[in-house]
């Protein structure tokens, strides 16, 4: 898999290995693999700190650029 581009849009910073230098990214920068050598031996709690951290990213990337999914179809935004 080819390296992400870098959006550094969750705040999640790793240091990693990149061309033989080592740099920071966030977690969604990360490629596949990176983050599956982080997830290891991860305990519930931080599984669950980091879920909770992703979703606030999300809603607020969401609603600074007033992003949806799906079209409204049921009169709800």
């Amino acid at each position: 898999m080819s390296e992400p581009i870098r959006r550094e849009l969750d705040g999640c910073f790793w240091l990693v290995e990149r061309n033989g230098v080592k740099v920071t990214r966030c977690w969604t920068d990360l490629t596949d693999e990176e983050r599956a050598e982080r997830s290891v031996n991860r305990g519930e709690e931080w599984w669950a700190s980091l879920c909770m951290h992703l979703t606030e990213r999300l809603r607020y990337i969401g609603d600074a650029l007033d992003l949806y999914c799906y079209p409204e179809e049921d009169g709800e935004a």
